[in-house]
């Protein structure tokens, strides 16, 4: 009966959208819920415990849902206000035992609140007008096992014919969330939650809200935008700034900083899109600017070769300041972006000093190694397919190559490289080169006997020379790649892999291996973890033990509420902690775990 409740439960995560619980709001569309629980069966008097949950996604079983709730006859009442679109949603509920959903306090649309319907999914289609509503769930526990799962779609996910077509201009937002903390890291519980129409704010010199400083503050806006094609996205902050899309990081810029402007363009299908902004202020003036427009790309999706080179074409966009921003003061295609313009212009209308220019291009390729070597005056950066390779935005003499390799499978990949110059001699020489066939390997390198593999399970993986974290990377593989497996650590803690050619290494925690039975043993080293510190942390919510730093790495286990772990070591600016929790070592996000009072953060190593 109990594997019969969770495969129905895994199933209906399908239904509601149940999304992860990473310190990132992001649960039913990146909604905060404020959650009451009480000792009585009617919501009756004061609740025993008030907090925020970041989705209604809870499975308590026989037990109690936190300290000082009742294990059974509890209630609970959870409510937030969120902007809906104009269109009908289909809400879904499943519980045990009886619950209540209430639209704007006055539309009850599934109510079994005195009538249980446990494990029954119950749902309700209603029309929204455009704007925030209030929801409210309260949930009702009589006795026995107690679980209650909560999520919505537009009704034009559950029919997709009925999509409606989205404007060809700025994609719609639908509102976002902003958490606002007493700290520059994140970490702890937000001072604030807010729902706000956009995350740009001029604060100068003043506070964002009423208990936040006026300096040393820090802020997470997270919002779900409808996107279909290339964006290009703008960020001006002061000071520190990082912006991820689908967990993947596009923007980072962790720093003090006086009003600088980043930029960075992406690709994505047509869909609903989480983006999260996080931004810090130390002292002085603070503010935060976003935009996010269509890119104007004037060439067709896949760039066309020249009839007499048969280069690919590049879609070049030149700016008059080292910027990227603002319009485009011309747009082109081109064939060849490496160029020496000397002292002189690009273009008519630039500056011969502080201009940019990013080259867009789609290209088809086969399966393989490339080598991607850059030389810039000055600064200079690359993106693949949204990944950025290379990112060396800053003054240089041009003196020196920026070299890196990329494996690459057969499709169409998109390219992007922008380039600023600050002053005196500009110029930028690119190039792309399959080297599958030039690859070097020592004599020893070993050469697959089994037929094992590995299948890559995150979105980016390091190929490195040796089996180390501190290992030089070789290249990066993608998520769904799959290689052969040609040895191993003495722990099997990593594997030695042959990309195309190349042999490498990637830790074991990012991949799914298969056939590793008779895999042989090619390198003598363990896995090692620093060893647990005299502190630890207790999570505030069922947290994701992952495998790496960041939303985007693999969920190892997870964490129950109120689970006291020991602190093996942490990121740089502490908002993520190394520990361990059944004998497994992954990270936590610290946004949802509380740490030990007078923890010392200098007896902590930074392992990431």
């Amino acid at each position: 009966m109990k594997f019969l409740r969770l495969s129905f439960l895994f199933l209906l995560s399908f239904i509601v959208i149940l999304a992860n619980n990473d310190g990132q709001v992001s649960a039913q569309n990146g909604v905060v819920w404020n959650s009451k629980f009480y000792n009585n069966s009617y919501l009756n008097g004061t609740p025993v415990v008030n907090r925020y949950d970041s989705e209604i996604a809870f499975n308590w079983g026989a037990g109690s849902p936190a300290t000082g709730v009742n294990a059974d006859n509890f209630t609970a009442r959870f409510t937030t206000s969120t902007y809906f679109d104009n269109i009908t949603y289909r809400f879904s509920i499943v519980g045990d035992d009886g619950v209540r959903l209430i639209i704007d306090d006055s539309t009850v649309i599934i109510n079994t609140f005195d009538n249980p319907r446990p494990s029954q999914t119950l749902t309700a289609d209603i029309q929204l007008s455009a704007g925030q509503h209030k929801v409210q769930l309260d949930f009702r526990e009589v006795k026995g096992d107690a679980f209650v799962y909560l999520g919505w779609l537009p009704i034009t996910a559950v029919n997709p014919s009925a999509v409606p077509t989205q404007p060809a201009s700025a994609p719609p937002t639908n509102g976002w969330i902003a958490e606002y903390f007493g700290n520059t890291n994140l970490t702890g519980s937000p001072s604030a939650i807010l729902s706000v129409v956009s995350p740009s704010n001029n604060w100068g010199n003043g506070s964002p809200v009423s208990n936040i400083p006026a300096d040393n503050f820090s802020a997470r806006w997270t919002g779900n935008l409808v996107l279909d094609g290339t964006y290009d996205l703008t960020i001006r902050a002061d000071d520190g700034v990082r912006v991820s899309i689908d967990g993947v990081m596009y923007i980072n810029e962790w720093h003090n900083a006086t009003g600088h402007t980043y930029t960075a363009r992406f690709t994505v299908p047509n869909g609903a899109h989480r983006i999260v902004i996080e931004y810090f202020e130390a002292y002085g003036s603070a503010f935060m600017e976003y935009g996010l427009i269509r890119a104007n790309l004037a060439s067709s999706p896949i760039g066309q070769p020249n009839p007499q080179t048969g280069n690919i074409s590049w879609t070049a966009q030149y700016y008059n300041n080292a910027t990227l921003v603002g319009s485009p003061v011309a747009v082109q295609t081109e064939y060849n972006i490496s160029r020496n313009w000397g002292t002189g212009a690009p273009i008519a209308n630039l500056p011969v000093d502080n201009f940019s220019v990013r080259w867009s291009s789609v290209q088809p390729l086969s399966a393989g190694t490339y080598r991607l070597t850059v030389r810039a005056d000055d600064g200079v950066r690359v993106l693949i397919n949204g990944l950025s390779y290379i990112n060396e935005w800053h003054a240089n003499a041009g003196a020196s190559d920026y070299v890196t390799t990329i494996v690459l499978p057969t499709g169409n990949h998109g390219f992007v490289v922008e380039y600023y110059d600050g002053g005196e001699i500009a110029l930028i020489d690119y190039s792309l080169t399959r080297v599958d066939s030039v690859v070097n390997n020592p004599p020893s390198q070993p050469v697959p006997s089994t037929n094992a593999r590995i299948t890559v399970t995150t979105s980016r993986l390091n190929l490195r020379q040796t089996p180390s974290l501190t290992g030089r990377i070789i290249t990066q593989l993608a998520k769904d790649q799959t290689y052969a497996i040609v040895g191993r650590n003495a722990d099997s803690q990593w594997w030695q892999v042959d990309v195309n050619g190349t042999i490498g290494w990637v830790s074991a925690f990012y991949t799914n291996a298969s056939n590793i039975q008779n895999v042989p043993v090619t390198s003598s080293t363990t896995q090692t973890n620093p060893p647990a510190s005299a502190y630890s942390v207790t999570t505030t919510a069922n947290v994701n033990l992952r495998s790496g730093v960041g939303t985007n790495f693999s969920v190892l286990n997870v964490i129950p509420r109120n689970t006291t772990v020991a602190i093996l070591g942490r990121n740089a600016d502490t908002s993520w902690w190394k520990v361990s929790y059944s004998g497994i070592v992954g990270w936590v996000n610290a946004g949802f775990v509380t740490q030990q009072a007078n923890t010392d953060l200098n007896q902590i190593p930074i392992t990431s």
